[in-house]
């Protein structure tokens, strides 16, 4: 599985809800900008514990995080 592809649900999730920037799902997950810049460029895969934080905030569910 690509890196790359984690943060795929991340971003359908922002497309859904009209976020535009980053910095918007940073601040709703209580991340840096830099963490979802790294999710989004494949440079770092969720933990099981960030994953289980954004899974209960967003509703996606944990094996689409992973996907």
């Amino acid at each position: 599985m690509s890196k790359k592809k984690n943060g795929q649900a991340l971003r359908e999730y922002m497309k859904e809800r009209g976020m535009n920037k980053q910095c918007e799902l940073a601040r709703d997950l209580g991340v840096s900008d830099a963490m979802i810049s790294r999710y989004f460029a494949g440079q770092k895969s969720f933990s099981a514990k960030s994953a289980l934080r954004i899974s209960h905030h967003t509703g996606i569910p944990m094996e689409q995080l992973f996907q």
